[in-house]
């Protein structure tokens, strides 16, 4: 792992590893499909507040986790041009990096749930819910379930 983010894990905090789940429910022209992954990633925490960092295809996430706020920021590649804050009724806009090149995308959430926290404890369930846009123009309707169980060992 890069070393900045063991700086920022002891800057933070509390860390553990943990495996996350990430299942994406996608309706797009009427069809819908589904897709999961699994990763290890780790989880810091601070306060009220909590980072989940983990690699994805080779390339870096984290989503910043506020609880209270009902509030969730997802950076790719510690860019922060890549970075897009879930918040009900916001529309954020960014360009994504591909190795294809950038798209101009947009995420308009529609609900943050926490259902289940237990964060010091390695365990929670988060539901985004947000329409997707490319172009403006609308490419699906998406809920992404985040699931952090912490690891055994």
């Amino acid at each position: 792992m890069h070393a900045e983010f063991f700086f920022v894990a002891k800057i933070l905090g509390r860390q553990m590893k943990v495996q996350v789940q990430l299942t994406t429910k996608q309706k797009m022209d009427g069809e819908e499909d589904r897709f999961s992954v699994s990763l290890q990633g780790v989880l810091l925490s601070r306060g009220d507040s909590f980072m989940l960092s983990y690699f994805q295809e080779n390339v870096h996430h984290s989503l910043e986790l506020f609880p209270k706020e009902k509030r969730v920021v997802m950076m790719r590649n510690w860019k922060d041009r890549q970075r897009v804050e879930y918040i009900a009724g916001v529309k954020w806009s960014v360009d994504y990096e591909t190795e294809l090149g950038t798209l101009p995308l947009s995420f308009a959430t529609r609900s943050v749930e926490f259902l289940y926290e237990d964060f010091r404890a390695g365990r929670a369930e988060i539901l985004l819910s947000y329409l997707l846009y490319q172009f403006e123009q609308l490419v699906a309707e998406t809920e992404l379930s985040i699931a952090i169980l912490p690891l055994k060992g």
